[in-house]
């Protein structure tokens, strides 16, 4: 890799990498557009409202991601890692993405996506490699503590939202032939 440049740079390549399967999946009725956006304009201005959230979605993360990548790789390897230098690493391992609309290839190539992560940590960023896997599973099993604190928060404290969601996951599926 290249020295790492401005945080706009690699937004912007991850951009790319990530509209190509918000395209595809939007565009092959993945988010079920036919069902609430039966008419063309109407499913036109659907994908064009999907598009931006879903890249928005994507590159905060992956910077929040980075942003844990340099601390952790700070704090517990000793390894001076910008911000910068671990997002142009997180950028440049969401290549994976392009085909991860595929049929099952999407935990596929989110596994891809980890090694790419991880490859990156060692040879570009200089951190130890049982030290570099140590940080991304510590960020997963944090990751994952944070998705199960916030689903049983909604679990509790929005029981009528649950039902809702599960209403709507139902006629989905159902429209669907599963």
């Amino acid at each position: 890799m290249p020295a790492a440049g401005p945080l706009r740079e690699s937004a912007h390549l991850l951009a790319l990498y990530l509209s190509v399967p918000t395209l595809m999946m939007t565009l092959t009725a993945g988010t079920g557009i036919p069902t609430i956006a039966p008419g063309f304009l109407s499913g036109l201005i659907a994908i064009l409202l999907i598009i931006p959230v879903s890249l928005s979605i994507g590159v905060g993360t992956s910077l929040l991601w980075a942003k844990y990548l340099s601390w952790a790789s700070g704090k517990f390897a000793g390894s001076a890692l910008s911000v910068e230098t671990a997002f142009q690493i997180s950028a440049y391992s969401g290549a994976p993405f392009v085909i991860a609309w595929g049929p099952y290839l999407g935990p596929v190539m989110a596994l891809w996506n980890i090694f790419l992560n991880w490859k990156g940590l060692v040879y570009h960023g200089g951190v130890g490699r049982l030290w570099a896997l140590a940080i991304i599973i510590s960020g997963l099993l944090l990751l994952a503590t944070f998705v199960l604190v916030l689903a049983a928060l909604m679990v509790f404290l929005m029981p009528d939202n649950i039902e809702m969601l599960m209403d709507t996951a139902n006629a989905y599926l159902s429209s669907r032939e599963f």
